[in-house]
């Protein structure tokens, strides 16, 4: 949004961009019952993230409210931005 209104990018531009997005959000794997998001996913498949790809150590997929309460407002400001 911020490119569009700096005009580094086209409002088409932008406008593609966030549906990519939404689409992405609609696409990986979340937590059915809460439906938030998991904290970290692979950015080329999309997958929840089991392993760290520096190291190989284990991780354990985890829900955190902060961060999705933060992608809420994130898509809330969005939301208001982009009116079409």
């Amino acid at each position: 949004m911020v490119a569009r209104d700096l005009g580094l990018i086209s409002r088409g531009e932008c406008t593609r961009r966030l549906v990519q997005t939404l689409n992405t959000l609609l696409r990986i794997k979340h937590h059915a019952p809460s439906g938030m998001y998991y904290n970290w996913y692979d950015e080329a498949s999309g997958e929840v993230i089991t392993t760290w790809p520096d190291d190989g150590s284990r991780v354990y997929p985890f829900l955190s409210s902060v961060d999705n309460g933060w992608l809420g407002a994130a898509l809330l400001v969005v939301r208001s931005a982009d009116r079409g």
